[in-house]
């Protein structure tokens, strides 16, 4: 099982379901994107830390994964809803 289906648990995911894993991902949300995953008022079990103007202090090619690379259209430093 995984918990969480943030960046890590996603990634998590991924690995096991290539490994050949019977796997499940449990999240308490409706939606993926853990932390990154800005709540600007829906309803939620779970209270969101991310804030509206909220961007990585880590660029584009250190954030992102080898094998689902970003489009090349996107900023170097993404803003939250890019992340999620």
């Amino acid at each position: 099982a995984i918990i969480g289906s943030g960046a890590t648990g996603l990634v998590a995911l991924k690995h096991c379901v290539y490994s050949e894993f019977e796997t499940t991902c449990f999240e308490q949300n409706s939606y993926v994107g853990g932390l990154w995953r800005y709540n600007d008022g829906e309803k939620s079990d779970s209270y969101s830390f991310m804030y509206r103007s909220a961007i990585t202090n880590t660029t584009k090619p250190m954030t992102g994964f080898s094998d689902f690379p970003m489009p090349p259209d996107w900023p170097t430093y993404l803003p939250h809803k890019l992340m999620a």
